[in-house]
């Protein structure tokens, strides 16, 4: 089934679903690039955990955790942002003290790189992470170099004790149930990171590190879980021996976790069902502390512009809060107030005359209706305007297919009913005139980065049957006199091109200007 997808598809795809990962990633140069600036400027870094998995991060396809310690932050903030790297400010369910995120791009690759750069070792429940560890100097003074890369990582015996620490300290009661119900506590990764991590540690020396940091007791419950496979009961009785040592790194009181946990946690599982269901303009993940963004992508059927608006969410929906929109009258969402005109639409060329694109093309009992469908479509417009507005100003990314204008009346997303303005009875005067306001207010918005997408007749009808050459050439004459004014960057790209390299210049334009 992955093979029949679309190449820039099958892509999004590995980068978040491990079962169908590459075999051998390559890491990017934009990665590596970044630990070499480190090297140079003399900043002490580790990759402190998941090395199993070090060359998948550096390929972009998961995320970078890097240790630096406290007193080189400004200079590694520095390096990072030198190598072109943009700092993304995480939102209440991902945000810890002393961990920043920040995000990379790969021109050659088409990839995001995201690098969680900690400032002190964060451990504990998710939503919570209650504890900073002070293993992490042992980390940054024991740190060793990755043959393979080049770059910097923790020396496995301390991973692997960090492993387990981190391991059971993520443990909650109710995990205790779940494993009971079929559902392990200790997932695949971890397993998979423990064999890893297995085959390289010298068990004695990680227990005699356990011993001073945690306790003999502690250490020995840690060294029965060095060859064999961590289980629940022995991270849980891990977590009981080591408590004492670990009380005075704890970040809250009991009462204030619990009503961290609950607040975050609540947040995150809010942001998963807006995702999913209400798709409401909130900014839950990460978003661009310097302001949002609007992006609209214009132009004629066949260009692709529906195809890489998609493909942009797919992009940066990996790690940012991206809000799509449509502002079409085709084959996109509809609000519940076009959706029974849509319907009446399409039994009417099912059954009866067929044909027309829009009510008031072609036949005259459906012209009579034109008003009514052009007045609810700039409700609709309206409605996703507002959407739009607030998401930017929330921080997202807003990408929208298609987009309001007035400077071309009758099609290409402007007013339906300019024609009335002039004569006829009065109520359609009044109708015009309450449509051309609407537009008016809804242009007063207007994008941040405009794409337009110049396609050849020929190659639109290749990718569209259907379409007409002249209906293209008019839209594409219209296309090049829209003009969104100052605050809007107009992009024009030959849209002729494979879909590839349309979209690497699109990627590329975007991530210049977030």
């Amino acid at each position: 089934m992955i093979a029949s997808l679309h190449p820039i598809l099958r892509e999004a795809i590995r980068r978040t679903d491990p079962a169908v990962r590459p075999g051998s990633p390559v890491p990017l140069p934009t990665a590596l690039g970044l630990f070499r600036a480190f090297d140079d400027a003399g900043v002490v870094y580790c990759q402190f955990k998941s090395n199993e998995h070090l060359v998948e991060g550096l390929a972009g396809l998961t995320d970078l955790d890097l240790l630096v310690d406290h007193w080189q932050a400004r200079a590694a903030q520095a390096v990072l942002m030198g190598c072109g790297f943009k700092r993304f400010a995480s939102l209440l369910a991902g945000s810890y003290p002393a961990v920043e995120d920040y995000l990379g791009y790969d021109t050659r690759a088409g990839r995001l790189i995201h690098i969680h750069l900690h400032y002190a070792l964060v451990a504990g429940e998710s939503h919570l992470k209650g504890y900073q560890l002070r293993l992490a100097e042992a980390l940054l003074a024991g740190r060793v170099v990755d043959p393979a890369t080049g770059v910097c990582i923790s020396d496995p015996d301390l991973e692997m004790e960090l492993l387990l620490i981190r391991s059971a300290l993520k443990l909650r009661w109710r995990d205790g149930v779940l494993e009971l119900l079929g559902v392990p506590f200790v997932r695949e990764s971890v397993l998979r990171e423990h064999r890893w991590l297995a085959g390289r540690i010298d068990p004695e020396r990680v227990w005699a590190n356990a011993a001073q940091r945690l306790g003999p007791e502690a250490a020995a419950e840690l060294r029965s879980m060095l060859a064999d496979p961590p289980t629940i009961r022995g991270l849980r009785r891990l977590r009981s021996r080591a408590m004492p040592a670990l009380a005075d790194q704890r970040t809250y009181g009991r009462a204030g976790a619990l009503l961290m946990r609950l607040t975050r946690e609540a947040a995150w599982w809010f942001s998963v069902a807006n995702r999913r269901l209400f798709r409401l303009p909130i900014a839950a993940r990460r978003r661009n502390p310097i302001g949002g963004l609007v992006v609209a992508f214009l132009g004629p059927d066949g260009c692709g512009k529906t195809t890489l608006a998609r493909e942009v969410r797919v992009w940066l929906g990996w790690k940012v809060d991206v809000y799509p929109a449509y502002f079409g009258s085709g084959d996109g969402p509809v609000s519940l107030l076009r959706w029974p005109l849509k319907a009446a639409l399409r039994l009417h060329r099912r059954f009866r005359f067929g044909g027309s694109r829009q009510p008031g093309e072609g036949d005259g009992r459906i012209r009579a209706l034109r008003w009514v469908w052009a007045s609810a479509l700039a409700l609709e417009k309206r409605s996703r305007m507002r959407a739009c507005v607030r998401a930017r100003h929330r921080g997202m990314v807003v990408v929208c297919d298609r987009f309001p204008q007035i400077q071309v009346t009758g099609f290409n997303d402007g007013p339906l009913l300019a024609a009335w303005l002039d004569g006829g009875p009065g109520w359609r005067r009044r109708i015009a005139r309450w449509e051309s306001e609407a537009y008016s207010a809804l242009c007063r918005n207007v994008p941040d980065l405009a794409i337009k997408l110049r396609v050849s007749p020929e190659v639109a009808i290749a990718r569209k049957p259907g379409v007409q050459a002249a209906e293209i050439r008019r839209r594409l004459e219209a296309l090049s006199r829209i003009d969104y004014g100052k605050r809007c960057d107009h992009l024009v790209i030959d849209a002729d091109r494979p879909i590839e390299q349309v979209l690497a210049e699109v990627k590329q334009a975007i991530w210049e200007r977030l």
